[in-house]
């Protein structure tokens, strides 16, 4: 059995030096090589993949054989006619990205060809990211000349009435001849590079001199003759990808929008999309979709509008009329939730962020919640006293199926909320069958999912607790964070704890706040695992602790533990009048999130533990993006007098804030502890 490593420490619940944020990791755009023909039966379904789950800012023309009876200028035949890159224009605006134009008309000799161009584009300006000059010109042969002259050509017209640059992609070994003979090559330049490092070393010895780089992730070998062809995976493009932009690169362009000129390294031409592209033949995202946003930066959690799926009290809706007014769960009963296809949930979700809340129970229990393929685990996400209302975050695994299951185990009134989930294949976080992976309390049938952590007694009052969390229960080396569900019982007097990564300083927060006595307090946290695999945990009074891993963010996800940080602390302002339900507006209040603590300026959505207290009457707390209409659920729900936290994944407003609602009048305190770039 491993020891549990326990050092003493004084610390008090405020006054601490505040810890700095760590840093959220660097953003750019990404083009994506090619973009969808118009006249694909999938076309605007895959557009909207491209953008949604790949993060694609703008796509290049189809990328297919030319219009019958369209010929194209030099150099190559897959550019289609100026209609059909229109229609392509209209299709991603649609969905929210920029097209990458090719029309030979804007470098014609002609002034005329030229003011007909313009008058063509001029309504669609805005839509477009760039003028596609060609592709891969070579300084050794006459071919640059053209390239040379087409730039300028456009650039002393189109571009002066457009405000619409000029764009080529580069061969490597052609980069230092464009930033020396192509006008706006230190403006902006892109390049790709078959095999060697990707294109690393070339990035690094150009970043200086080019505002704006954008480097091709080239994973895979496009000649029909190597003898072993490369297909590219997610781990080769967040590979190439994540070196890349450490090399400097501003900006990606991803090979295989679609199925790259139409065809794969294992059979002929076809107009469909394939195993090359980020998107299927029913237009769908791939595993390469969440892997290109992930690798330049983006997280691929997807929130929805907060919506009720379970409601087993009467005379009570949910979002959609299913699973509602069933009444008292039996004691030892098991609920199959369907979550895939509800609420905005794709049916490809992998897992989803739920708030479960019980009510209205007779006797003391939990609730566990895990994938109805699976056996139920040794743990819980939420425990629940006699006649309370409690309520907790929970991210789930969802079953192939797209359902979850919800042990009970005495009778009692079940409410679940949904806010997000996770795409298949997202790398932003990995759920696992839920495990125990400390449990101090000894006594026949407690365990942990190894033997380790358990049966080790009572964690002393201003002790520090470090518990190896890494190489245990799916968790790998490596691993940034995990994200558990943390219960303290048997407390000898009120007090907190803290999650943080072993080796840094004790941040000035709590990830639980518990009464004393042998109530049991659960939350659920999210922390950052130090190099070595350790978690540590505070305690500020003598309590057992139990903790389950639910899940982990892998090395290079996007998903960042930041170091936890207090933004809101109301108890220092004047204590708010009590907020009667029907004056809405005065019950609700918004924070800044973005910017703040080390959270992007457009980040998605950020992890907060929310803590109420000193409210006068029983309530509850709906958190949702400020500039929406406030959801019928509830993110937390409480006692007068009571504090009482819950962790919650918010979805940021488009004022960059978070907006909370309560009829009661709690006081606030919000902690920052992770963040969806």
């Amino acid at each position: 059995m491993a020891a549990l490593v326990v050092a003493s420490c004084s610390i008090a619940a405020t006054g601490s030096e505040p810890v700095h944020a760590e840093a959220a990791p660097k953003s750019v755009d990404t083009w994506a090589w090619c973009g969808v023909h118009p006249d694909d039966p999938a076309a605007l379904t895959a557009a909207r993949s491209m953008a949604v789950y790949s993060g694609v800012d703008a796509t290049f023309g189809p990328c297919k054989e030319g219009d019958p009876g369209y010929t194209a200028a030099f150099p190559l035949d897959r550019y289609v006619s100026p209609e059909l890159y229109r229609r392509l224009v209209v299709i991603n605006r649609d969905v929210g990205m920029q097209t990458v134009v090719y029309d030979s008309r804007i470098w014609s000799a002609d002034p005329a060809v030229r003011t007909a161009a313009k008058v063509f584009w001029r309504s669609y300006y805005e839509d477009i990211a760039a003028w596609d000059m060609g592709d891969e010109f070579d300084p050794r042969y006459s071919e640059w000349s053209i390239l040379i002259e087409r730039t300028n050509i456009v650039l002393d017209d189109v571009t002066l009435d457009s405000d619409v640059q000029p764009y080529t992609n580069h061969l490597g070994f052609a980069v230092e001849d464009a930033i020396a003979d192509v006008p706006g090559s230190t403006r902006m330049l892109s390049f790709d590079s078959y095999g060697d490092d990707g294109g690393e070393s070339i990035a690094r010895s150009i970043d200086s001199r080019v505002q704006t780089l954008m480097c091709a992730v080239n994973t895979y070998d496009i000649s029909p003759l190597s003898p072993s062809p490369e297909i590219p995976t997610p781990a080769s493009i967040r590979d190439t990808t994540t070196r890349l932009v450490d090399a400097g690169c501003d900006m990606i362009l991803t090979f295989g929008g679609t199925q790259v000129y139409g065809q794969t390294f294992l059979g002929p031409k076809s107009t469909g999309f394939g195993p090359l592209s980020i998107v299927d033949g029913n237009g769908e995202p791939t595993q390469r979709a969440t892997a290109s946003l992930e690798s330049t930066g983006y997280s691929s959690y997807r929130p929805v509008r907060p919506a009720r799926l379970l409601e087993t009290r009467p005379g009570l809706a949910t979002i959609d009329g299913l699973s509602n007014s069933i009444g008292v769960l039996l004691a030892g009963s098991t609920t199959v939730l369907q979550v895939a296809g509800r609420a905005g949930i794709r049916t490809d979700a992998s897992s989803v962020v739920l708030n479960l809340t019980a009510t209205n129970s007779g006797l003391s229990g939990f609730v566990t919640a895990y994938p109805c393929s699976a056996a139920r685990p040794n743990v819980a996400q939420l425990n629940y006293a006699a006649g309370a209302t409690v309520a907790t975050t929970a991210v789930v695994k969802l079953a192939a199926n797209g359902s979850v299951c919800l042990y009970n185990l005495t009778g009692t009134d079940l409410i679940v909320d949904v806010a997000g989930f996770y795409p298949s294949a997202a790398t932003t976080f990995v759920a696992l069958q839920p495990a125990r992976l400390l449990e101090t309390r000894r006594g026949a049938g407690l365990t942990t999912v190894d033997g380790s952590f358990v049966g080790i007694g009572l964690r002393g009052a201003n002790s520090i607790s470090q518990l190896t969390v890494a190489g245990r229960a799916g968790v790998p080396y490596g691993a940034t964070s995990a994200t558990m569900s943390v219960t303290v019982t048997n407390a000898s007097q009120p007090g907190f704890v803290t999650a943080y990564p072993c080796g840094q300083s004790i941040p000035p927060t709590a990830s639980v706040n518990f009464p004393a006595g042998a109530a049991v307090t659960t939350n659920a946290v999210v922390s950052g695992i130090a190099a070595n695999g350790w978690v540590c945990f505070f305690t500020s009074a003598d309590v057992d602790l139990i903790v389950d891993v639910n899940g982990f963010s892998p090395s290079g996800a996007s998903f960042v533990a930041l170091s936890p940080q207090r933004v809101l602390d109301s108890r220092t302002e004047p204590k708010p009048k009590p907020r009667p339900a029907t004056n809405v507006f005065q019950a609700i209040r918004e924070l800044q999130v973005a910017g703040v603590g080390g959270v992007p300026i457009d980040a998605t959505a950020v992890v907060i533990n929310v803590t109420v207290t000193d409210s006068t009457t029983a309530g509850y707390l709906t958190v949702f993006p400020c500039g929406t209409a406030r959801p019928n659920t509830s993110s937390l729900n409480f006692n007068a007098g009571e504090t009482v936290s819950n962790l919650a994944v918010a979805t940021v407003g488009a004022r960059g804030s978070v907006c909370f609602f309560s009829p009661a009048d709690p006081n606030y305190v919000i902690d920052i502890t992770a963040v969806h770039p």
